[in-house]
C-alpha cells in the first residue's frame, strides 16, 4: 500500500511543528539551559495557583533557546532547541536554606565535560545514604519548568517600600518609586482599602516543579481532542502518523496493531523512518465539524487551577478543575498580556562565582557522581526539593 498519495500530500491535514507532547515527552528529562545568566530574581512577580479559589490563566507560548546533548555520534555535542518554556536545575542547600540555579549546562550529567557549578559539587560531595537505604545530599537538584501566563484575575499597582527603614524605594535613574503588581485579595483586600490602582490581568511567569508540570502535560492530549479551527469539543481524531520527508504512514490509525498507549510513546520520541529521516513524526488529523482541523493545545485554553495541600508539610498538588477555549482579548490587552516574556532574564543559571559566596566551597573529601550519571534525579531527591511547591 502506498501511503504517500492518503497521507503525504495533504498539507492542511499534516502538522508541521512539534505538538506540546512531543517536545515536552522529548526534551523533560534533559537538564541543559543556555548560558546567559538570570539578571532578575524569579520570585519577582512570580505567580502561584492559589489554596482556596482557583484562578483562571492562560500558557503563553515563547521560543526560548535550550542547549541539549545529541549523543547519536561517535561524541556527545551540543545542539540548540527551541521550546515554548525554559526548563532549569534548581539547587536548594538544606543546611544554609539558600538556593541557586544550576550552572553545569547541557553536559550535567558527565562530571567531566559539565560546566562549573558549585551547587553539582556540593550535591556529589555530600550524596551519602540515609538511614532508609536511598542515597540523599544536603544540596538537592530539582528539574523545574517556567511558563509565561496570563491571569485573569484583578490586581493593584502597590508602591515599593524599605523594609528596613519604610522609606519608598525609588530608582536610582529615574527617581521613581518602584512598585509591584499584586493579585487582589477580593474580600477584605487591603489594597482596596486603600484605593491603590487596579487593572484587570497580569502576565507574571509561572515556575513548577516536575510533579506539577507532568499534570499539566497530562491534560494537553484532553485539550487535543478540540478544534482550534472551529472551537467545538472532541471533534478530532487522528488518522495516521507520518514521516515529514517521504509522506510515507508509520503509523496508519485505521490498521495498526499497536495499542493506544503504545502509539503515544512512540509519536513522543524521535523517530527513524525507513527512508533514513530522524525527526518526530507528524500527524494527519481530522475534525468532524470542519475541514480544516487543527487540534487545540495547551496554548489555546484556559485552565481553572489551584493548589491542594498534602499535609506534608508545604508539599502542594496541583488541580486542574476545568479548562475552557481562551477568551479572546481586545488588540491592547493581547499585547500587554499576550507578548511572552523573556524568561531568561529570571531563569538563567547563577554564576558559579555567586554559588561559591552563597553556599561556601564543597567539602574535600566524600562520594564522587560517577561520569555519566551526575543528571540523575531520584525519587528521594524529589522529597528533599519540594520546599517550595
Amino acid at each position: 500500500m502506498t501511503t504517500t498519495a492518503a497521507f503525504g500530500k495533504d498539507k492542511q491535514l499534516l502538522r508541521n511543528i512539534p505538538s506540546f507532547r512531543q517536545l515536552s515527552g522529548q526534551y523533560n528529562g534533559s537538564r541543559g539551559g543556555r548560558s546567559s545568566k538570570g539578571t532578575i530574581p524569579y520570585f519577582v512577580d512570580q505567580y502561584k495557583p492559589p489554596l482556596v479559589d482557583p484562578d483562571n490563566v492562560a500558557l503563553v507560548p515563547g521560543s526560548y533557546e535550550h542547549m541539549e546533548v545529541d549523543a547519536s555520534g561517535p561524541e556527545p555535542i551540543a545542539l540548540p532547541v527551541m521550546l515554548p518554556f525554559v526548563k532549569f536545575i534548581e539547587h536548594y542547600d538544606g543546611r544554609l536554606k539558600k538556593s541557586a540555579l544550576c550552572s553545569a549546562g547541557p553536559f550535567v550529567h558527565s562530571k567531566d565535560r559539565r560546566n562549573a557549578c558549585n551547587g553539582c559539587d556540593i550535591y556529589w560531595a555530600t550524596l551519602e545514604p540515609g538511614p532508609d537505604g536511598k542515597k540523599k545530599s544536603r544540596m538537592s537538584r530539582q528539574q523545574k519548568f517556567a511558563f509565561g501566563i496570563i491571569d485573569f484575575s484583578d490586581y493593584h499597582k502597590v508602591p515599593v517600600f524599605d523594609i528596613q527603614t519604610g522609606r519608598p524605594k525609588v530608582n536610582a535613574r529615574t527617581k521613581e518609586q518602584f512598585v509591584n503588581w499584586i493579585k487582589c485579595e477580593g474580600l477584605g483586600c487591603e489594597n482596596c482599602k486603600k484605593k491603590y490602582e487596579k487593572k484587570f490581568g497580569h502576565n507574571p511567569h509561572w515556575p513548577m516543579s516536575w510533579g506539577h508540570f507532568q499534570i499539566i502535560r497530562g491534560y494537553d492530549r484532553e485539550v487535543g481532542q478540540s478544534c482550534r479551527n472551529c472551537r467545538n469539543i472532541d471533534t478530532v481524531s487522528s488518522v495516521a502518523w507520518t514521516c515529514m520527508k517521504c509522506g510515507e504512514a508509520a503509523i496508519d490509525m485505521s490498521s495498526t496493531n499497536l495499542k493506544l498507549e503504545d502509539v503515544l510513546k512512540t509519536v513522543e520520541k524521535l523517530f527513524t523512518c525507513p527512508c533514513g529521516h530522524v525527526d518526530f513524526l507528524h500527524e494527519v488529523i481530522v475534525c468532524a465539524k470542519c475541514p480544516k482541523a487543527d487540534r487545540m493545545t495547551l496554548f489555546d485554553v484556559e485552565l481553572k487551577v489551584k493548589r491542594i495541600p498534602t499535609g506534608q508539610g508545604d508539599q502542594t498538588n496541583l488541580n486542574i478543575s476545568s479548562w475552557v477555549p481562551r477568551r479572546v482579548l481586545n488588540p491592547v490587552q493581547e499585547t500587554e498580556l499576550g507578548t511572552p516574556k523573556d524568561l531568561w532574564k529570571y531563569f538563567g543559571p547563577t554564576d558559579n562565582k555567586i554559588q561559591l559566596e552563597r553556599f561556601g566551597p564543597p567539602p574535600l573529601k566524600g562520594p564522587d557522581g560517577p561520569d555519566g550519571e551526575a543528571g540523575e534525579d531520584t525519587g528521594s531527591e524529589f522529597e528533599i526539593l519540594a520546599f517550595n511547591e
